[in-house]
């Protein structure tokens, strides 16, 4: 017949008992009993870690052995669990697939946490993460500190436990996620497979170096420049500057630094940028913006961003060119917060301007920028940028 534990000894882990004398005292696997000190939380953890290191146990129950009690109101908190996940369910009403992870994790610690809710302290919840998430991600390790804080927080809150000790769980780092660069081999592959309306947006920023909302709103036609629109302003007939055949002018206002002289861009229309515009018309569209695609359904409203049917929202861009980047396959190997989007065409332009030896800052519309040219037109302050091209 197996022997009852004394009262006091009853909510410890096994093999470990209190002495009023000594403190606590601990039985090892050889039966030699060594003293554990009077800390009482610091002497459950380390019973608890032995007993789950040596005695091989078979459940999660067993790695921390507490004695549930019988008497009433001497409850483990395993056994309060149930009712907890029924409270959570019913205020985050949480959708299928993290009610599943919910519903796991609850199970976990039903197995787990077998002792008084009063006894559950840091080195309890130390144990308990590493035995269970020790080898996780550092993002998954800090949710599921937040779940303890959650399910402590109820017991808390049912008067339960007196204290939440995941609280003063200290959670990992998480690293930066950096987005990685767009590379030249990228680009093509995508440009390869892409509509007409991404490859005209694709080219024009990697020639302009400007951004999704610049380009969307880049016309055919300006009759003059202008500080609230970006387009075109084309020569009567065309001019050899440095030798080099110019078109026109391209006037851009950079929003996100409109405020600044700086934000005015002025970019001299040569051979390759004729050829992306004149490309653009392939699709036989009439549109007053480079950048254009007739809606599938013509009774859309226009959007707030656009007032054009055929003009696209920077958002359409970003989600156009991200479709196509998944289409190729080359960036598959990467987390979907790490691969290139369509902004990184402006980086990956602003760097081949830089090798082939031009300035990059002042065709970004960057306030530290050397200038190629400041003069005024037409009352605005442009930034006349040098003629150049990229070739890929």
């Amino acid at each position: 017949m197996v022997r009852t534990r004394d009262k006091r000894n009853k909510n410890l882990p096994e093999h470990l008992y209190f002495d009023p004398i000594s403190g606590y005292r601990f039985k090892l696997i050889n039966n030699v009993r060594k003293s554990l000190g009077k800390d009482r939380s610091k002497a459950i953890a380390i019973a608890n870690a032995y007993n789950a290191q040596m005695r091989n146990s078979e459940t999660l129950n067993s790695l921390i052995n507490y004695s549930v009690a019988e008497k009433s109101g001497e409850e483990s908190l395993s056994q309060y669990l149930d009712k907890i996940l029924v409270k959570i369910i019913k205020e985050d009403n949480p959708a299928s697939g993290v009610k599943k992870i919910l519903i796991n994790d609850m199970d976990r610690a039903k197995k787990f946490f077998t002792m008084h809710p009063h006894d559950i302290n840091i080195a309890i919840v130390t144990h308990y993460m590493e035995v269970n998430h020790k080898d996780c991600s550092n993002e998954i390790y800090n949710k599921k500190i937040g779940f303890l804080k959650k399910i402590f927080s109820w017991a808390l809150d049912d008067g339960i436990m007196l204290s939440n000790p995941a609280q003063d769980k200290k959670r990992r780092k998480i690293p930066a996620k950096q987005r990685q660069r767009l590379t030249e081999e990228v680009y093509k592959a995508i440009y390869d497979i892409a509509p007409l309306w991404l490859k005209v947006a694709m080219s024009l920023s990697l020639q302009t170096t400007q951004a999704r909302l610049e380009i969307s709103r880049i016309r055919y036609r300006m009759t003059k420049p202008s500080s609230t629109k970006n387009g075109c302003v084309w020569f009567k007939e065309p001019k050899k500057i440095h030798n080099d055949i110019i078109y026109g002018e391209m006037y851009i206002n950079r929003q996100k630094t409109i405020e600044k002289e700086e934000s005015h861009v002025l970019i001299p229309i040569g051979q390759t940028l004729k050829t992306i515009i004149d490309n653009s018309r392939g699709d036989k569209i009439a549109s007053p913006y480079i950048v254009h695609r007739m809606p599938i359904k013509i009774c859309n409203k226009v959007s707030e961003q656009c007032d054009h049917i055929t003009q696209l929202t920077p958002d359409y861009i970003s989600k156009g060119f991200s479709k196509y980047r998944d289409k190729t396959g080359l960036c598959d190997h990467l987390d979907i917060k790490q691969r290139p989007t369509f902004h990184e065409v402006r980086a990956l332009a602003a760097r081949l301007f830089k090798d082939q030896g031009y300035d990059p800052q002042s065709r970004m519309a960057h306030s530290d920028a050397k200038s190629t040219k400041v003069y005024t037109k037409d009352h605005i302050r442009w930034v006349e940028v040098q003629h150049a091209e990229i070739s890929i």
